[in-house]
């Protein structure tokens, strides 16, 4: 047989590709602090919880992130047909009606397989996804679903047949808490399984195993196929679920049959995406995974619920003899592989893994191994955390380490005590160090312990006591309001300085976890509001009280605020879950957010009403479409009822046989966004960032768009990402312009691109016009206009108020025809909280020239930095844009690293007075060429000119 590895070393690439393509190159939200990492004090780090320091302690109302309610269990599947999401929790509670057989309670000896046919049947929980016509094994230990391949698919490679629930057996009356997206699995990497039919092949009411086998062949995924075309490799793929009665262990069997003219060596990969309530650990690594060497050998890998549910969840060889590999890494998408399966021609193959479920970490898969193995050759550590004052034990995990072999590659087992500190560990033999880990706990230090086989060895493992810090936020009128809370070490702390933690409320109060120690603490709600700061000291055991008053001194009457770009734990590459991402958009102010996860449609309304946020909030849904030429956010959307989950708007076009069609470009993407989804809004993200589309198509601003790629361009899009993260999106300021003089009136837009919690929300945001300032009267058809208008203002610390003969933003002026050329009358009025710096307003026009500047000097203390109207004059037909920023200060402390700016979009003056405006064109020279345009703000206009041809080095 010939070796796979040349040809699959390729594949691998294009799978880093595609994915990082996804993940990493998604513009440039993603430390605000240009620091790497802002905890300076890393109060979280204890409980490994790096990714999600703010979700556990912001508000005391709503720290139950691990069940969030069922309101909004279904928002990882978006299918409708599964209307019965706000009762999923119950599904299997109900033990008292015949019309609902999968819902009745097992015991001792049973197990049970069978296709749902009610919405109770259903296991709920934060990633339910579950439906009528999908099938649920279940004993009196544990539960699954299993996609049917006639429904729509709810995970990444949007076929059924696939494991998308898993939860313990809950008693009667409690809720489920299924925290699964989906185990995939994919064939020699670059294809998926494409189940096409689903057998029951037995029930186990004998008392037998319950066996579900699901049929298929491989299948194309689209975010392969859109870098490099794959093709069918004729293969036939049984898929088996095993689940015996008394275990909590799931046998997945995969048989491969090779019906090519050739032979082959495949390889079958399990991808275990664990959702983002899950914390990914594996022996060697523990939760760094990112360290782990790709190819180390591991017998499994799990996932541990950090956000208090007891739910592990185990992905593990069938024996002690094999292990995983994986061929790519990124967080926490990991493939796993077995091994290699050579076929001949007409050949059979067959691998099998081990689904397992627990609920106290990963003693529950060791032990299910230890008796899967019939391997009785291990030991016991009965432990207990040695807690002060009595204190519940609620936060904290017990890693264990081996003792043997070096730090970093010597993790073991991780484990949750429970509440009153007692935990008990099954363990092979040998010496091993144990330490207890949370949220706000200093280092306590470990305790060793030696294990043999057979014997029960005990552990006290000592733990130091966290300090509280509980704060309030209310308006000047005394109402509490959703705000944000930075936390910095030391009394006095500059604004500026590294961030230990931040804490986002949705009600006005909040309780957060610390290091006992000195901080300076800060509340903040945006641009529109001053800030409250005050010190504080944590004592160990005790809670410290700040109350904040936030005052609103910036009037944005008749405009609201949006951020267009922002991702979830929906999207592949963001791990901020749903309940606390609303949160956050509430505490920045944001009003109108547009949520828009890769490939992925959600619906965040759920959520606000949830939290009591609907009088803050309107959140809108969107989606970034990301095949690897480019990404564009299209919106609002309301997906069609058989949608798949994950790339309903899909990158590649397939046929009914999953066969390849063709890459779909971005005017076939825009046109099915429009025509199954609804979307009025096409904005171009990040165009020359990583995966920008006008380095895609070769847009050339000097040239105009005939400079363009005319098998992928197409002018169809509205809106232009020019600020992403704060930044000018490597002088994407020049293209706008550019579209501009040709007479394309797109938006210009600025976001966060936020992917993380400490990728900071609105920086920068829009505020557009509306008919209303209210965001529970606000109609999402009004910000659609108005964005569609260029109404729209790009705000980073100053507002800006700019009209000319009383037209606002993205008006027309006509009528002004004299001569010589008339003088025009820009109003301009700048404004901004105290702690926003602004020092200088100018004015662009044709061929972005600056055509008038002006310094700001009026203290910070007035909230009016700039009331004046400027006087300029336009021999032809003129767009003007005004910006107001400063040339060094940022935009602390809600951003330390970015700069104070904004910039309008244009009014339209018709200088001749025929009844429209008539474009200028582009530059006629090279030197003169956008030379007062800035790569970035904060630079000064003769800075500019020096790189005024920057953009001719750019990839091609």
């Amino acid at each position: 047989m010939h070796s796979p590895f040349g040809r699959w070393t390729t594949i691998f690439f294009v799978i880093l590709l595609a994915f990082s393509l996804i993940g990493s190159d998604c513009g440039g939200g993603d430390d605000d602090d240009d620091s790497g990492d802002d905890d300076v004090v890393d109060d979280d780090s204890a409980d490994d919880d790096t990714a999600d320091d703010d979700t556990a302690d912001d508000d005391t109302a709503d720290d139950d992130t691990a069940d969030d309610d069922t309101a909004d269990d279904d928002t990882a599947d978006d299918d409708t047909s599964d209307d019965d999401t706000s009762d999923d929790d119950t599904g299997d509670d109900d033990t008292g009606d015949d019309d609902a057989p999968l819902a009745e309670p097992l015991g001792e000896g049973e197990v049970r397989l069978g296709q749902i046919t009610d919405d109770r049947e259903l296991i709920g929980g934060p990633r339910a996804a579950g439906a009528i016509g999908d099938y649920k094994l279940y004993n009196a230990d544990v539960e699954f679903i299993v996609r049917s391949p006639d429904n729509p698919g709810v995970s990444w490679f949007t076929f059924g047949g696939n494991l998308i629930d898993a939860d313990i057996a809950r008693p009667v009356g409690v809720p489920g808490n299924d925290g699964l997206l989906a185990m995939d699995t994919m064939i020699s990497i670059p294809r998926a399984f494409r189940a096409t039919q689903a057998e029951i092949v037995n029930d186990g009411t004998d008392g037998q195993a319950a066996i579900l086998r699901v049929s298929g062949d491989d299948g194309g995924m689209g975010i392969v196929d859109g870098i490099i075309q794959t093709d069918k490799q004729n293969l036939k793929i049984v898929y088996d679920y095993v689940l015996e009665p008394d275990a909590n262990v799931l046998l997945l069997r995969t048989t491969v049959t090779n019906e090519d003219d050739k032979d082959k060596s495949i390889f079958i990969a399990d991808l275990p995406l664990w959702s983002d309530e899950m914390r990914f650990f594996a022996p060697r690594a523990g939760f760094e995974q990112g360290d782990t060497d790709l190819f180390a050998s591991v017998r499994w890998v799990a996932g541990l619920n950090y956000t208090g549910a007891n739910l592990t969840y185990g992905l593990a060889t069938t024996s002690p003899d094999e292990s995983f590999y994986s061929p790519y890494q990124d967080g926490d998408i990991i493939p796993l592989v077995v091994g290699f399966i050579p076929l001949a021609q007409g050949e059979s193959g067959t691998i099998e893994r081990l689904f397992i479920v627990g609920d106290d970490g990963t003693g529950d898969i060791d032990e299910a191994l230890f008796q899967w193995d019939a391997n009785a050759d291990f030991g016991t550590i009965d432990g207990h955390v040695d807690k002060e004052n009595g204190e519940v034990i609620s936060d904290v995990t017990v890693v264990v380490q081996n003792t043997k072999k070096p730090d970093g590659k010597n993790y073991v087992a991780a484990i949750r005590p429970d509440a009153s500190g007692d935990f008990s560990l099954p363990i092979i033999p040998g010496k091993y160090k144990l330490t207890a880990l949370g949220e706000g706990r200093t280092d306590a230090g470990s305790v060793e312990v030696n294990v043999t086989a057979s014997a029960a060895a005990s552990a006290t493992v000592p733990l130091n006591e966290a300090g509280f810090f509980g704060y309030t936020v209310e308006d000047g009128e005394d109402t509490p309001i959703p705000a944000r809370v930075t936390i910095f070490a030391g009394h006095d702390a500059p604004l500026n300085a590294n961030v230990v933690t931040r804490s986002w409320t949705a009600n006005g109060e909040g309780l957060v976890r610390l290091v006992p120690g000195d901080y300076t603490v800060v509340a903040t709600r945006g641009f529109e509001y001053e800030l409250d700061r005050q010190n504080v000291t944590v004592t160990a055991g005790n809670t410290a009280g700040v109350d904040f008053v936030l005052e609103r001194t910036v009037d944005t009457t008749g405009y609201m605020s949006g951020d267009f770009h922002i991702h979830t734990e929906f999207s592949i590459d963001s791990t901020v879950l749903a309940a606390n991402r609303i949160r956050e958009l509430a505490g920045e102010g944001i009003e109108m957010p547009v949520i828009t996860d890769h490939d992925f449609v959600s619906d965040y309304m759920p959520y606000a009403q949830e939290q009591g946020l609907t009088p803050f909030i309107h959140p809108v849904r969107g989606n970034e479409v990301s095949p690897y030429k480019g990404h564009t956010n299209v919106w609002p959307l309301v997906p069609p009822t058989d949608a798949d989950a994950y790339f309903g708007i899909g990158l590649v076009e397939y046929d009914e046989n999953g066969d390849f069609v063709k890459e779909r470009t971005f005017g076939d993407l825009w046109d099915l966004a429009e025509s199954d989804y609804g979307a009025q809004v096409f904005q171009v993200n990040h165009p020359r960032d990583g995966s920008g589309w006008f380095d895609s198509v070769g847009y050339d601003p000097m040239v105009g768009v005939s400079s363009a790629d005319p098998s992928e361009w197409s002018p169809n899009f509205s809106a232009i990402e020019v600020w992403n993260s704060g930044k000018n999106d490597n002088g994407t300021l020049v293209d706008w312009f550019s579209f501009l003089d040709q007479g394309y009136a797109y938006t210009m837009n600025g976001n966060s691109d936020s992917h993380t919690s400490s990728s900071l929300l609105g920086n920068p945001r829009n505020y557009f016009a509306m008919p209303t300032d209210d965001p529970a009267e606000a109609d999402p058809a009004d910000m659609v206009d108005s964005i569609l208008g260029a109404r729209n203002v790009v705000c980073n610390g100053p507002f800006i108020s700019f009209s000319i003969e009383g037209t606002p933003v993205g008006g027309l002026v006509t009528g002004l025809a004299k001569d010589p050329s008339p003088d025009i009358e820009l109003e301009i009025k700048v404004q901004a909280p105290s702690w926003v710096d602004v020092n200088y307003v100018r004015v662009y026009s044709n061929n972005g020239q600056i055509v008038a500047q002006k310094e700001i000097t009026t203290s910070t203390d007035q909230v009016v930095r700039f009331d004046e109207t400027i006087s300029v004059s336009a021999p032809v037909d003129a767009y003007f844009v005004v910006e107001a920023g400063h040339t060094s200060a940022r935009i602390a402390p809600l951003d330390r690293g970015e700069p104070v700016f904004a910039i309008t979009n244009p009014i339209w003056v018709d200088v001749d007075g025929n009844g429209s405006f008539d474009a200028p064109g582009l530059p006629k020279s090279a030197a003169s060429a956008y030379a007062d345009v800035p790569r970035r703000f904060g630079m000064t206009p003769s800075a500019h000119h020096e790189t005024a041809q920057w953009w001719r080095h750019l990839p091609r």
